[in-house]
């Protein structure tokens, strides 16, 4: 029965989803409060960080069918959520960097389910 549940709510893509986008600011919250922001902190995190953990979160969570697309919409949807909520300094260099990244993003997304098959 347990697993009949959990299968379920695996193939949900809406849960998937969700599950991407809370998994991307859990790592984001430790990350900015005990390293901070300067320009290296940034790439790695905007650049490396975000893309690596949308594609593992969606592997491991989504079905084998859905998971690029699991990948990109939940993303997707966090950058959109970040750049709501720093638009009030939209000619800042963090908020280029945010938006450079967000394309980059979803190229890495898209390539390594690519490369990787997942």
């Amino acid at each position: 029965m347990k697993s009949k549940v959990v299968e379920k709510l695996r193939g949900s893509l809406s849960i998937s989803v969700i599950i991407v986008i809370l998994s991307l600011i859990v790592i984001l919250v430790p990350y900015s409060l005990f390293l901070g922001w300067n320009l290296f902190t940034s790439i790695l995190f905007w650049f490396v960080l975000v893309p690596l953990i949308s594609v593992l979160t969606a592997r491991f969570h989504g079905k084998p069918g859905k998971r690029l697309l699991v990948g990109i919409i939940g993303c997707l949807l966090f950058y959109l959520t970040i750049i709501f909520m720093i638009y009030s300094s939209y000619q800042s260099d963090q908020f280029k960097l945010m938006i450079l990244s967000s394309f980059s993003s979803l190229l890495i997304i898209w390539f390594l389910n690519k490369i990787f098959m997942l």
